[in-house]
């Protein structure tokens, strides 16, 4: 039966107990609260697929220089004689960072260039004794040697003046000879063939008297024995011409021999003088080549910044060490194009895009003091790299940041190497997916049996 308890209708039980009423009817403050959150429901995935919710990269790096770092090494290796700048100093270009010990390249290279000389005026010498010339010219390098009163140009060339001298006075003296020899031989042609005519006239003559004789002999008017004479004086000048022919042939032979010997005296001597020459010529380029070698690391000797920057970092501490061929010494930042550059999570990477925005955390500076800054992505590493400290993968980035930004630092400077945290817009994506994206992904993970 039904009565009324507290203003609400209560079912009683045959036996007196209450029955509750049905609590599945809404009352109307449940019909509010659930139209209300149905409502909320409805709008929250209207936001959900709608809303952007930008998701960000984190990245770790330097500063660094925009054309990278210059390493500056040394060619040789050797000893350090002088140091001349610390860690962190800024350098110009040209300056001065170190000075290798050069004593050994110096005395190396005076030894050369004392021999390279004395074979340039020995060169000269020959040279000139194979032009047929009667005085030396000097070359250049031994002519400003002579202007600066070297003493071994002064000495060696007076040696070589010498030696030239003797040289030519004894084929001087040789020519000398054998000309006055030929022209004995060629005064005893003459007398052969002034001879050689004179009996041929003579002969002419006994023979024309023997003939005349003859005739008179014949008719009686001459003795036989004065015939005979005749004919026994035309064969003696017969004897004689066959006698001077052959002596003025054999000084011609004589005389053409002797010609030979001369001409031959002077090809031997200009040989002799080219033979030499060649040979010193060939030492000279070799020479100059080693004395060029010397000057190029005598010059390398002194270490010089190849660019205006920051020195970064170097290898030696103190002079005295020994530096080996190759080995970096000195690292050098340029200075006024510092960018960032990151490590960014293999990962991660799928979102880093070149253009992306970023902003830049200084962790190296006051953080009360210094403000975050804006970049830009300029460059995504195409490949994974590997931390050589930790064997981490990575893919480097660069982040570039505008000079207006720099400026906000104020009078804080950025140095490279300094430490950095990057924060990398990776691009905008709705709460709905955010959601349901590791939802898919444990999806696409699953059945796969």
């Amino acid at each position: 039966m039904l009565r009324r308890v507290n203003n609400r209708t209560v079912l009683e039980s045959r036996t007196g107990d209450a029955v509750p009423p049905d609590l599945g009817e809404p009352t109307a403050t449940g019909r509010i609260v659930a139209g209300a959150l149905g409502i909320s429901f409805v709008l929250f995935l209207i936001w959900a697929c709608f809303a952007p919710l930008n998701r960000g990269v984190v990245a770790t790096g330097l500063v660094g220089a925009e054309g990278g770092r210059t390493v500056v090494r040394h060619l040789e290796g050797g000893t350090l004689a002088e140091l001349r700048v610390s860690e962190g100093e800024t350098v110009k270009q040209g300056q001065v960072l170190a000075v290798m010990d050069l004593r050994q390249a110096r005395i190396a290279r005076n030894v050369v260039a004392e021999r390279l000389l004395k074979t340039q005026i020995e060169s000269a010498s020959l040279s000139a004794e194979a032009q047929g010339l009667r005085s030396i010219t000097w070359p250049a390098p031994v002519l400003q040697a002579l202007e600066k009163g070297d003493p071994t140009a002064l000495e060696w060339t007076k040696i070589q003046i010498v030696a030239f001298e003797a040289r030519l006075g004894a084929l001087d003296a040789e020519v000398s000879g054998l000309r006055q020899q030929s022209e004995r031989l060629s005064a005893g042609i003459v007398g052969l063939n002034s001879t050689a005519v004179s009996l041929q006239r003579q002969a002419q003559l006994v023979a024309q008297q023997t003939k005349s004789l003859r005739g008179l002999q014949a008719q009686g008017f001459a003795p036989r024995n004065r015939v005979l004479e005749l004919e026994r004086s035309g064969a003696e000048v017969n004897g004689r011409i066959g006698e001077a022919r052959a002596a003025l042939a054999q000084n011609q032979i004589a005389r053409a021999q002797v010609q030979t010997q001369l001409t031959q005296t002077k090809a031997q001597a200009v040989e002799r003088a080219a033979s030499r020459l060649s040979d010193l010529q060939a030492q000279i380029a070799e020479m100059e080549d080693r004395v060029a070698s010397l000057d190029l690391q005598i010059e390398r000797g002194t270490i010089l910044a190849p660019v205006d920057g920051v020195l970064l970092a170097r290898a030696v501490t103190s002079p005295g060490v020994a530096i080996e061929p190759g080995k970096p010494l000195f690292e050098i930042v340029p200075e006024g194009a510092l960018v960032l550059r990151v490590q960014v999570r293999p990962t991660d990477v799928e979102r880093l895009r070149v253009g992306a925005k970023a902003k830049v955390r200084f962790s190296g500076l006051n953080p009360q003091t210094t403000p975050q800054v804006d970049g830009t992505v300029v460059f995504v590493g195409g490949d994974v790299d590997v931390e050589p400290n930790t064997g981490q993968p990575f893919f480097q980035a660069h982040i570039e940041i505008a000079s207006a930004e720099i400026k906000r630092l104020g009078s804080q400077q950025l140095r490279p190497g300094m430490p950095v945290e990057v924060f990398v817009d990776g691009g905008a994506r709705t709460a709905l997916q955010y959601l349901v994206e590791p939802v898919v992904r444990a999806y696409q993970r699953a059945f796969t049996e």
